[in-house]
């Protein structure tokens, strides 16, 4: 029997959660089970190093997505994939439009890995909201990560709730715990905290240096990543006299290996998905601090242990939590047991993707019989 094809689209291999997620869940495929195709915008990241030589790719070259419509719908018409998966709210409506174009459509799997305000904010007003409300009914699936994700959609788009799976981030722990092993350097080492994400203002890094500022100095704060803000937020360090506490290292190839032997993770992010990193840190050991209004996190810290995720109502409650972990005592650079609730596993969530994948391959199957 020949391999049913299963099409995963990506903008790029960009270090994201949503491209890491997407890799996850399209490894996970077995070769002789399924034939995957993987189709991104533009094939430059640092992810890309990582895709499986089993995986064919087909890059489309278009460093925008309005650039690559046209390009899109060729692939996906030549290729014609049983099922089709795609992330992220602007390329999920994209690949629903050109979809809803095809005389044989796949079937459609979004995954909508952000809050659906996130995706709002860079559409025009009204366009965006009347966009979700004509073209995600029309997919066959519909992945949350999140439940606020999922009542997010519904209350824009009623009835939705039919189409949503609720399938979590997964996490590989055996491969990320031995990527957190690995030795770093003796500085990154002295019982800092850790701030880890794209440097854009979603991640609320500024915020994190106003609570930063009235924290006493024991309190030291390292932040992983690159982005657009670097430069602004390394002003902020300067002039809110906070240098000796705050450090930008920029993109690092296995932040993990310096989380696992930090104080903790502190998210102050003014929006979220299901974040990521946080069920890294638990993964390693690492207990996670926020602000309740971090979206996700209290749906983490309801299954996790206690102690695991620890959040402050505001700000100055926050302060309170990060100084008296940072004079609690000196940290140990032994790796932690894993703090990560057994739902968040990667082999949990696998097969609960694989199922999903199986019942649009069912779906599509029961339209081709009708037609």
């Amino acid at each position: 029997m020949t391999p049913r094809k299963i099409a995963f689209v990506l903008p790029s291999f960009a270090g994201g959660g949503a491209e890491r997620v997407m890799l996850h869940f399209l490894h996970s495929l077995k070769p002789e089970q399924y034939q995957v195709v993987l189709i991104v915008l533009t094939g430059e990241g640092p992810l890309r190093a990582s895709l499986s030589k089993s995986v064919r790719l087909i890059d489309l070259g278009a460093s925008r997505l309005r650039t690559a419509l046209f390009r899109l719908r060729h692939c996906i018409s030549k290729e014609k994939p049983d099922v089709l998966v795609s992330t992220m709210g602007y390329l999920n409506l994209a690949v629903l439009g050109v979809c809803a174009t095809l005389s044989q459509p796949p079937s459609v799997i979004v995954r909508e890995a952000n809050t659906v305000d996130s995706t709002l904010r860079w559409l025009p007003i009204g366009v965006g909201k009347l966009a979700y409300r004509l073209l995600y009914p029309r997919a066959d699936f519909v992945v949350c990560n999140a439940r606020h994700v999922a009542n997010e959609l519904e209350a824009l788009c009623p009835g939705l709730r039919r189409l949503v799976e609720l399938i979590v981030n997964p996490i590989d722990v055996p491969g990320l715990r031995i990527q957190a092993i690995q030795p770093i350097s003796e500085e990154f080492s002295k019982g800092w905290f850790v701030a880890i994400g794209w440097l854009t203002p979603a991640k609320g890094f500024d915020r994190l240096l106003e609570v930063l500022s009235e924290c006493p100095p024991q309190v030291k704060v390292l932040f992983i990543g690159d982005g657009p803000e670097r430069s602004r937020l390394e002003s902020l360090t300067k002039s809110m006299n906070v240098s000796p506490q705050a450090r930008f290292i920029g993109f690092q190839d296995n932040p993990w290996a310096i989380l696992a032997r930090s104080r903790g993770l502190v998210m102050m992010s003014r929006w979220e998905g299901l974040p990521n990193v946080a069920l890294e840190a638990l993964a390693c050991g690492v207990p996670v601090y926020g602000l309740e209004s971090v979206d996700g996190l209290g749906e983490i810290q309801e299954q996790a242990a206690q102690g695991a995720v620890l959040l402050a109502p505001n700000s100055q409650e926050l302060v309170d939590l990060l100084s008296t972990s940072a004079i609690s005592g000196s940290k140990s650079d032994e790796l932690a047991p894993s703090l990560l609730p057994a739902a968040f596993e990667g082999a949990v969530v696998r097969q609960q993707f694989m199922s999903l994948v199986e019942k649009a391959l069912h779906e599509r199957h029961g339209r081709a019989d009708t037609e």
